[in-house]
């Protein structure tokens, strides 16, 4: 299994949901037993892959602050965040409701 860290940051930033500011606050809320300059090496061991542990607790947080899924996080599929799904559907709900109100 792929853990997709680097690539859910570059998205993330991509998007502007996280700088460096964020991404150290992320640390923090990943090691909150840590100092600040503890956490973020952690977190830089995370992303370059030397470390190769997550909290599985840890997850939920890592994809809300990045805006991704898990599935995305984890490698199972390639597509980041499944918001976009959303509003393709929620597009096709209000063209189907126009159709059937014009009955």
């Amino acid at each position: 299994m792929t853990f997709k860290l680097n690539e859910a940051i570059a998205y993330a930033k991509e998007k502007g949901l996280v700088g460096k500011k964020e991404l150290t606050s992320l640390a923090e809320v990943l090691w909150p037993d840590s100092n600040s300059h503890s956490a973020y090496m952690n977190f830089l061991n995370l992303k370059t892959g030397r470390s190769k542990k997550v909290d599985i607790e840890s997850v939920p947080t890592i994809c809300r602050i990045l805006g991704v899924s898990a599935d995305f996080l984890f490698g199972l599929t390639d597509v980041p965040s499944i918001a976009p799904k959303k509003e393709e559907i929620a597009d096709k709900a209000r063209e189907i409701v126009s159709i059937v109100s014009n009955l």
